[in-house]
């Protein structure tokens, strides 16, 4: 695993060691869930696009790709 060093706004931080101690984690927990939360939406959002771009095209049929996206989904 990599260590990241980031610089924040004391309220900014203190609002983070609030709420990481209200659900009863640390804040470094809390940064990397929402990082990996993140990373999901962007990836569901590019799949989207690409279904989308695929779906543009009436000769091309994305209905094969659907349980490939299901199972992605399902991995996170």
């Amino acid at each position: 695993m990599r260590q990241l060093t980031i610089r924040i706004p004391r309220g900014l931080y203190a609002r983070a060691h609030d709420l990481a101690k209200a659900r009863r984690t640390s804040v470094n927990a809390l940064v990397r869930q929402l990082l990996e939360q993140l990373d999901r939406l962007e990836r569901e959002q590019e799949l989207s696009r690409a279904y989308d771009l695929l779906g543009r095209d009436a000769e091309t049929s994305v209905e094969p790709f659907f349980e490939a996206q299901s199972e992605v989904a399902r991995h996170d």
